[in-house]
């Protein structure tokens, strides 16, 4: 739900502190670029500590990142916390992946996964909307609010839920926690060479959704809250398609649906330019 809240508001608020669009896509990357350093780290303090207490470091951590990018006064400071959002995003995320496959007997795994996936889609939708909602009274600074909040809250169930038998550093595989990245770059290397330069370019046309969408929207003239709520509408096709996506790529084979999804993104993007309106939206006033 945080991060749904937002993902439409980072531009903004850096457009809003003096950035050009191509700087706010800059402030962006920095999210990205915190998930990256945070991904080689995130498996050692796993490791370590735990998930829980993981989970529960990465979500202190992207709590006070988010009241910084509040408060921010400037924008390197601004900057500096959405890096920090997305180190505790990273961490958060593989620390919950790590706990759900511990966990889940083997044959409920791959169900389990998949409604991990689900839950996380249907909680960037309610975010968004939640957000709008809020932004309506408060302005972009009500989407930070709403992250911190929706931190607050899952950190209370990680506190509250009963702790599972194991659930400590030292049931871990050493064997695994001796892995470095360098040998499993050069054993993998066919590897990452291929679907890994996929899934590069891949995400970068996703991350462009975050920033293209929200600078068109002001281009358009359209408010932080209608640029929200218009994020928001992509979170029903999307909750709706990730059950019948896993089920035709275990009968078909991933290809078909990886190659369809590509084509449909590619479309979607080259019709944004055709949105240009000549006279003002009905939703710039929302």
């Amino acid at each position: 739900m945080g991060q749904g809240a937002i993902a439409p508001v980072v531009v903004i608020t850096a457009t809003d502190l003096g950035a050009s669009p191509a700087i706010a896509a800059l402030v962006v990357a920095t999210a990205g670029l915190g998930q990256v350093i945070a991904d080689i780290l995130a498996a050692a303090l796993v490791h370590r500590f735990g998930e829980r207490p993981t989970m529960l470091g990465a979500a202190a951590l992207t709590a006070l990142a988010q009241l910084g990018g509040m408060l921010a006064p400037s924008l390197t400071v601004f900057a500096t916390a959405i890096f920090l959002t997305g180190v505790g995003t990273a961490v958060w995320l593989l620390a919950r992946q790590a706990y759900v496959t511990e966990f889940v007997p083997l044959g409920l795994r791959a169900t389990a996964m998949s409604t991990l996936g689900g839950v996380y889609r249907i909680g960037l939708f309610v975010g968004a909307f939640a957000n709008g909602a809020v932004m309506l009274a408060t302005g972009p600074w009500g989407a930070y609010a709403v992250h911190i909040a929706a931190i607050s809250a899952a950190a209370t169930v990680l506190l509250l839920v009963k702790e599972l038998a194991g659930d400590a550093p030292a049931r871990r595989n050493t064997a695994h926690a001796r892995a470095r990245v360098g040998p499993v770059l050069r054993e993998q290397r066919s590897v990452f060479a291929a679907l890994g330069t996929g899934v590069l370019v891949i995400s970068a046309v996703r991350a462009a959704r975050q920033v293209v969408l929200p600078l068109w929207g002001q281009y358009l003239g359209l408010s932080p809250a209608a640029i929200s709520v218009i994020f928001g509408l992509s979170g029903p096709v999307d909750m709706l398609l990730f059950y019948p996506a896993g089920r035709v790529m275990d009968r078909y084979g991933r290809v078909w649906v990886a190659v369809p999804s590509m084509l449909v993104l590619g479309a979607s993007l080259a019709l944004v330019p055709l949105t240009i309106q000549r006279s003002p939206s009905p939703l710039s006033d929302c």
